[in-house]
């Protein structure tokens, strides 16, 4: 797989997981938190810390 397609794919992904993430703390806590750009952007920011770089391409390629 291209390696656009790699990295696109795990934006898409890291934006859906600060999305429930969000979800999450509201259900969990009670908090008023709303689905803004900032709050969003926070989010993203906050699991980007936790789950590291974006995904590097493998030395060997398997066939």
């Amino acid at each position: 797989m291209e390696l656009w397609k790699v990295v696109l794919l795990w934006l898409v992904t890291l934006l859906a997981k600060s999305v429930g993430f969000l979800w999450a703390l509201n259900e969990l806590f009670g908090l008023s938190i709303g689905y803004s750009l900032v709050s969003i952007s926070a989010s993203v920011v906050f699991l980007f810390c936790i789950n590291g770089s974006l995904p590097l391409p493998s030395e060997s390629k398997s066939s």
